[in-house]
């Protein structure tokens, strides 16, 4: 006789077998493709980078794509494990919503690959986006209204279906925690995708009303939504100056309440370094707004990405892998009581998670960095270590035009009076009438071979 409960989940066991190990054998095949050779012609003669807009777009579809997978991953767990009542009708739903997300987004990440002959218009997208958008958040507010959230897990046997058995993996501490990511991360995707949904609804209006009214027939890839300079994607000064700010703004907010319950005598090493920390590069990011230079900003890069990944070695060393799902009901000690264990947990995950990601984007700004101001060396640009960053072009553009500060104008000399020609020998040649002037480089560091033929010369 199976027990009956209003709140506990059933769920049916059955023991995998072994599956046979076929072994395959890889087609080997017989041409061998050819390796390209880098070179700085080939940088600069392929297509230009993206635009700012659809990086941030590509950037956005492929966290809503990572998170949908997840989701998708565990309402497929729940659909191999738990026995559907009315309790588990979420996930039936939950998988649906998943699978046509990663439809959808696929279709508009493929399609955007084709540029100019990208078969989905603005209007399209936006109604995808919207279709995406009342999906997530029907299932973000099932999820979050159901009783299931703190149901309990029974598990019985699949042979006659009364005897309970423990799962190896699967508890009820272990679906809760499941279902609150599942809940999370619904969320999350109601937020990205209505909130881009109306960024481009936005856009869109705002042009169709003063600038051009087949806006909505125009792919959102390819229209000028910031005007004709936004091809022209300049490095800002300092560069994520945004994100530093926001992911450094919550670190600090919760490295405050930690030294309110904690300081001075618990934890008081941690606490004070966690509040240095973020303050520190809020502070000098604040400097960099006026002193913006790739020689400033490459050393500076360095030493918080070394501060940081201190900081995200501590935290894991102090939290280490704890499950803070296991930690209800428990409580941390303060200075002046106690507080829950679990949210303690929980604020030091974000903390480690934060820091990790700080330490991982100054990798990546140190190296963008380097390698742009090397290349604007290479091209010329002598002073460009001292230029300001925004004047660092992106990968496949030039540099911006030379600044009279860094590079100053050389002094006039006497203009020649119109009609005399300048004088043959130094850095001038007096091309004959009816002549080509071809040039030639010298061999061995030797000057430039300059030399006068009748006719036009083509360039080979």
């Amino acid at each position: 006789m199976e027990p009956s409960h209003s709140t506990s989940l059933h769920c049916q066991y059955q023991p995998s077998r072994p599956s046979r190990q076929q072994s395959l054998r890889a087609r080997q095949t017989p041409h061998r493709k050819r390796l390209s050779i880098l070179s700085i012609t080939s940088v600069f003669t392929r297509s230009a980078m993206p635009s700012r807009f659809n990086i941030v777009r590509a950037i956005l579809y492929a966290v809503i794509l990572a998170w949908s997978i997840i989701c998708l991953a565990i309402a497929a767990h729940f659909q191999s494990l738990l026995i559907i009542t009315d309790l588990t009708r979420f996930v039936p739903f939950a998988i649906f919503v998943c699978t046509a997300s990663l439809l959808v987004l696929l279709v508009l990440l493929i399609c955007s690959a084709l540029r100019d002959r990208n078969p989905i218009s603005t209007r399209i997208e936006l109604g995808c986006l919207g279709l995406l958008g009342t999906f997530w958040l029907a299932l973000g507010a099932f999820l979050a209204s159901s009783d299931s959230e703190n149901a309990d897990v029974e598990c019985y046997s699949s042979v006659d279906g009364s005897e309970v058995v423990n799962v190896a993996g699967f508890s009820t501490e272990t679906y809760q925690a499941q279902y609150r990511v599942l809940e999370a991360f619904s969320l999350f995707n109601v937020i990205l995708v209505w909130g881009f949904l109306l960024f481009l609804l936005g856009m869109a209006l705002k042009h169709y009303y003063r600038v051009n009214r087949n806006v909505w027939y125009v792919p959102a890839t390819i229209y000028p939504w910031f005007g004709p300079r936004s091809k022209m994607s300049k490095l800002p000064a300092p560069i994520s100056t945004l994100f530093v700010f926001c992911l450094s703004g919550i670190v600090l907010g919760l490295a405050a309440n930690f030294a309110q319950f904690f300081l001075p005598n618990i934890n008081h090493d941690f606490t004070i370094f966690s509040l240095v920390a973020p303050s520190t590069t809020i502070f000098v990011f604040l400097l960099l707004l006026q002193f913006a230079q790739p020689i400033v900003e490459v050393p500076i890069h360095f030493c918080l990405g070394v501060l940081w990944l201190t900081m995200a070695a501590w935290s894991a060393d102090i939290i280490g892998y704890v499950q803070c799902y296991s930690l209800a009901g428990q409580e941390q000690p303060t200075k002046n009581g106690s507080m829950s264990a679990q949210t303690y947990c929980y604020e030091m995950k974000v903390i480690e998670a934060l820091s990790w990601c700080m330490f991982v984007m100054f990798v990546i700004f140190f190296l963008i960095v380097i390698t742009l101001t090397t290349r604007a060396v290479a091209l010329g640009r002598v002073y460009a270590w001292r230029e300001h960053i925004s004047q660092l072009g992106w990968f496949g553009e030039w540099p911006a035009y030379p600044t009279e500060a860094v590079y100053p104008r050389p002094p006039y000399a006497n203009p020649q009076p119109y009609g005399v020609p300048y004088p043959t020998g130094g850095n001038y040649v007096q091309q004959v009438p009816g002549h080509s002037v071809v040039i030639q480089p010298g061999v061995n560091g030797a000057p430039p071979v300059i030399t006068q033929v009748p006719g036009m010369v083509s360039p080979i």
